[in-house]
């Protein structure tokens, strides 16, 4: 859903909206080797702003993990994340990150 709210500043003026979409699947939660994907999309809007740091945004990612159980008490997680930010301000700056992680719980 969309949110309305003020933009934060007692003294800036304008409408701030946000509103996002997650997904998330995981399978193979119980047994030795599971997999997890998700996908997400969240957009932040501003409107009848005099700040010219406030710009909309639309941000889109997506990740996938292993996930290595070798015990009841030992779990591995290798993964991958890419976000992609697109800034609707005078040069439409676009910033692309790719990411990997490595994690062991005990």
């Amino acid at each position: 859903g969309a949110f309305d709210t003020g933009v934060g500043d007692d003294d800036a003026a304008g409408t701030e909206t946000r509103y996002g979409l997650t997904a998330r699947m995981e399978v193979g939660r119980t047994s030795p080797l599971g997999f997890v994907i998700g996908a997400g999309f969240n957009v932040t809007e501003y409107d009848d702003t005099t700040d010219p740091d406030l710009v909309d945004t639309k941000e889109g990612r997506a990740d996938a993990a292993v996930i290595l159980r070798f015990s009841e008490a030992v779990t591995g997680r290798l993964g991958l994340r890419y976000v992609r930010l697109e800034e609707d301000d005078a040069a439409t700056t676009v910033t692309e990150t790719l990411g990997a992680t490595a994690g062991l719980q005990y």
